[in-house]
């Protein structure tokens, strides 16, 4: 539903066998060390100690550097984090996802969806979603 409504061009934090683009970027070859370069970013990072990087790369990519159209990410709803205060509240559009859809997947916490769009700026929009 998400490339449905983005149309991304890469994803940054994949595998071969759970990719959502015909151009993604393994565990191997790091999505955080690589460019981003006029992509519209798909990012579902591992949950560990990089989760803060990841956010700041999608945030910096798009408005900073702006180097990425969009990145759209599904992580956490760990509103504690210093990230979110830096990065999500700063001009995301937040979606509260309903639910627990990634339960399966070992996810045995809330997600959210963050948005970080050149073509809407830094206007913080909180919303919820249903998968």
């Amino acid at each position: 539903r998400l490339n449905n409504e983005f149309s991304f061009t890469l994803d940054a934090a994949a595998s071969a066998q759970n990719t959502k683009c015909e151009k993604y970027f393994s565990r191997l070859q790091n999505g955080l060390h690589q460019s981003w370069e006029g992509e519209r970013v798909f990012v579902h990072p591992p949950v560990n100690k990089y989760l803060r990087e990841w956010i700041a790369k999608s945030f910096s990519s798009v408005y900073q550097r702006k180097t990425a159209t969009i990145a759209v990410m599904i992580i956490p709803a760990r509103t504690d984090l210093q990230a979110w205060r830096l990065f999500a509240m700063q001009g995301a559009e937040v979606r509260f996802v309903e639910g627990h859809p990634f339960q399966e997947q070992g996810f045995k916490f809330p997600v959210i969806i963050l948005i970080f769009d050149s073509q809407r700026g830094m206007v913080p929009k909180y919303t919820s979603y249903r998968f």
